[in-house]
């Protein structure tokens, strides 16, 4: 077998055996990299592994020519948990993760997808809390949520839907709309999310509470961390956990399971003022304006 430039050279000798339904016509092996290199002879197959795993191109025999690792699913949930070696996360001292529930405030899919999969190979019982009423126009919001929601089902973990409560948001930003990014526009934002957040944590037996916001290179983490600490100080007992979701190759890996569910790729931050920001800054370098519902992860870039 031939890779394609990013794994080593591997022989069919190499690989162990991972059952499959047969009705896929799939065959998955693990090879010594880590990596799960699936391989199918029907087209329309080979698309949904492409969709369902993390993708790596090689050759085989007869025209086979996608591999994966890290499946999350083929054509039903006989993959569903194939391992990443990952590291068992520790939760914060004093918490148990077979007795503490942990509730992850989520911006969208992918930066939440690498935090998901994380957590939930750590055996740490957890939900999603979708409270994002920042983000704008609503075209844009429901794109995010149902790309969250879509994953959420896929792992079987509950998804909470927060209100989309927009005059609040405006109301709070009043006075800031000509703020830069990560500035105290940014500061009220995550405050305003991460108290809702604290308070459904509080109300529902949820001692712990965290966020994917912070896996995002473009995002001050400190800046994150601290409007997270101060939501979780309202209420005793409750702690923000302030885990670098980007270490540890986690930050790629973002980036590789949004190529491997083909997750919508928003092209700014959220709210009116960065999409206006971020179309300010495109006409200035002669391109077109966002379009919305368009780009999607693994899809190739735009022109203009």
């Amino acid at each position: 077998m031939k890779g394609d430039g990013n794994g080593p050279r591997l022989s069919a000798l190499q690989f162990a055996r991972v059952e499959t339904p047969p009705a896929t016509g799939i065959r998955v092996r693990v090879a010594p990299d880590g990596f799960l290199y699936a391989f199918g002879t029907n087209d329309h197959l080979n698309r949904r592994v492409c969709r369902a795993g993390r993708i790596r191109r090689a050759t085989y025999p007869r025209g086979c020519n996608l591999t994966c690792r890290g499946l999350t699913a083929l054509t039903d949930r006989t993959l569903m948990t194939l391992p990443l070696n990952r590291p068992v996360l520790a939760l914060p001292e004093g918490y148990d993760r077979s007795r503490d529930r942990l509730l992850l405030h989520s911006c969208c899919a992918p930066c939440s997808g690498e935090v998901m999969e994380a957590i939930q190979a750590s055996g740490i019982r957890y939900a999603i809390f979708f409270y994002n009423p920042n983000i704008h126009p609503v075209k844009e919001y429901e794109l995010r949520k149902q790309e969250n929601i879509r994953f959420a089902e896929q792992h079987g973990v509950p998804f909470i839907d927060a209100d989309y409560d927009t005059d609040n948001w405006f109301a709070r930003a009043k006075g800031m709309e000509d703020e830069p990014e990560r500035g105290i526009r940014c500061t009220m934002c995550f405050d305003m999310r991460f108290e809702r957040t604290a308070l459904y944590a509080h109300e529902h037996g949820f001692p712990l509470i965290s966020s994917s916001l912070g896996i995002s290179r473009w995002k001050n983490m400190a800046q994150i961390n601290g409007c997270g600490q101060r939501a979780a100080a309202r209420y005793p007992g409750m702690t923000y956990w302030d885990y670098n979701w980007r270490k540890n190759g986690g930050a790629s890996r973002m980036v590789e399971i949004s190529k491997r569910e083909r997750f919508y790729q928003q092209e700014y931050c959220g709210c009116v003022y960065s999409l206006r920001d971020s179309n300010r800054h495109r006409r200035a370098q002669g391109r077109d304006r966002i379009k919305l519902g368009v780009q999607y992860y693994g899809d190739a870039p735009e022109s203009g």
